[in-house]
């Protein structure tokens, strides 16, 4: 008996081991997700619950070795904890192994034995329940072995601790009141029982595993979706049976976590107190916060249609703005390549800008339009004495980028917006993979303190075959200021970071 209780201690040894082993691999990818992504936050996140699936998958593990030694043997399950006992340096996990260790006796009958762990133990250094479970197993042995005055005393102290009110009552105490009033030998020692509240103790643990897994994987997904090579995407197909079934799952475990914490409640005679309420309302409002979170991924995912070419026609859903269509070609199987914006009916987006209208007539009045448009802009500016849109644009290009870029040249976007191109398009690597790409100057907004406009400078990237990607970085910021035409940079790669004192002071942000 002695050595398979051995054995079962060094399954828990190893499965320490693989767990720490687990922690060191994620720890590695998650400095690789570091270098390689993007989404950094995502990354740390989905690190975050691994540990913790990795934390509480040990528990698990160890609450699973545990049940299934107690359901082959308490003597088996005491040997292992005597095994276990002189490896453990906290007082209060020593306490509580040998509480553990006199219960395996009175099941087996051993109350000597019982006896002899119960003197070792300091009972003022023992938690409320466990003083209480301590004064009932030595009633029980009291009581069995023929010493019913000590019993009495004993027993007379656990009554006097049951009727003390604190904030949580003792456990199991209607039970264990019936089970002393009965007298019967066989209800006093079921009382020492404890394979029930194991077995639950493993499941709730199993539970939180199983949360902890899912939200790290969901995330985990999220990162790679996000970090595909330029313009490859997953299918939507894909992502909405991921998503699903990530949902179902976790509403799953969400609801057995709650009804599993119901039960123990009620096992240990427990009322429901305003932390229970509080506990399963944050869990019910988690689902809920689930459900809503899915409902608005519903409504913004992004909708494919099979073209007449085998082409994708995919429609951009974006919240509360207008939705955008482009191009895709199959990739694979659960991926789709970019191709090309386009309109509604899959109509190259430049082509339909920009290629010859009905009439000769149409088409110079649409130019005539735009040009008088530019003019009244440049009157306007003129009557102010203020600089253009488009000598802004001249002045960032002459401060900043003439020297390597050979010229600017403008165009209009599909809303009619002026902006600007820098030189020819050049090649760089994204993510790992060598692409065309080329500067393209965006008037953004007027400066919070209204002394300058602010301009965004963007690296946009294309294919081999000159198509555009759906990954632009952003380069830098730039603020003009109205009066003098004095560029600022604000040396900033996003819009959540902050500029530079010289552009927070200029624009008032």
């Amino acid at each position: 008996m002695e050595q398979e209780a051995r054995k079962f201690y060094q399954r828990m040894i190893l499965g320490r081991i693989f767990a720490m082993i687990g922690i060191v691999i994620a720890f590695v990818l998650f400095l690789l997700g570091n270098f390689y992504a993007t989404n950094t936050k995502g990354v740390f996140m989905a690190y975050f619950f691994a540990i913790l699936m990795f934390i509480f998958g040990v528990k698990a593990g160890q609450a699973s070795v545990q049940c299934r030694m107690v359901q082959k043997s308490y003597e088996l399950f005491h040997d292992y904890l005597a095994f276990r006992l002189p490896h453990v340096k906290k007082q209060k996990a020593k306490n509580n192994m040998m509480i553990l260790m006199a219960k395996c006796d009175i099941v087996t009958n051993q109350y000597e034995r019982a006896a002899q762990t119960l003197r070792t133990l300091n009972c003022y250094e023992l938690h409320q329940d466990s003083q209480a479970v301590y004064y009932l197993m030595w009633y029980i042995i009291d009581h069995l072995t023929g010493k019913e005055e000590e019993a009495e005393k004993n027993l007379q102290t656990y009554r006097q601790m049951t009727e003390v009110r604190t904030k949580r009552a003792l456990p199991y105490r209607t039970k264990r009141l019936q089970a002393i009033a009965s007298g019967n030998e066989y209800e006093l020692i079921h009382l020492m029982d404890f394979e029930e509240a194991f077995s639950f103790n493993k499941k709730v643990l199993r539970t939180l595993t199983g949360i902890f897994f899912l939200l790290s994987t969901y995330i985990a997904f999220y990162v790679i979706e996000q970090n595909l090579p330029a313009g490859i995407f997953f299918r939507t197909n894909l992502v909405l049976i991921v998503y699903s079934l990530y949902a179902i799952a976790f509403f799953v475990l969400l609801l057995l976590l709650v009804v599993y914490r119901v039960k123990i409640r009620q096992m240990a005679e427990w009322k429901t107190t305003g932390t229970t309420v509080l506990g399963t309302i944050a869990i019910i409002l988690a689902g809920m916060f689930l459900l809503v979170y899915g409902l608005l991924l519903f409504l913004t995912l992004d909708s494919e249609k099979k073209m007449t070419d085998d082409k994708i026609l995919v429609r951009k859903e974006y919240f509360l703005d207008p939705s955008e269509y482009a191009v895709y070609e199959p990739y694979h199987i659960f991926f789709r390549k970019y191709m090309y914006e386009s309109d509604e009916n899959g109509n190259h987006l430049q082509e339909k800008l920009y290629a010859p209208r009905k009439s000769e007539e149409d088409t110079s009045e649409v130019e005539s339009k735009q040009e008088t448009e530019l003019e009244q802009e440049t009157d306007l500016n003129q009557g102010n004495e203020e600089p253009t849109i488009k000598e802004m644009y001249q002045k960032i290009y002459e401060s900043y980028f003439a020297s390597g870029y050979d010229d600017i040249t403008y165009a209009y976007s599909a809303k009619g917006e002026l902006y600007a191109l820098l030189g020819n398009q050049y090649e760089t690597e994204v993510n790992g993979e060598t692409v065309m790409a080329q500067m393209r100057l965006v008037y953004d907004r007027e400066s919070e303190n209204g002394a300058c406009e602010e301009f965004v400078c963007y690296e946009d990237h294309y294919d081999d075959a000159g198509n555009p990607l759906d990954n632009s970085s952003i380069f830098n910021f730039y603020a003009v200021k109205r009066d003098t035409l004095e560029v600022i940079p604000a040396n900033k790669t996003s819009w959540a970071e902050r500029g530079s004192e010289e552009y927070c002071e200029a624009t008032g942000e």
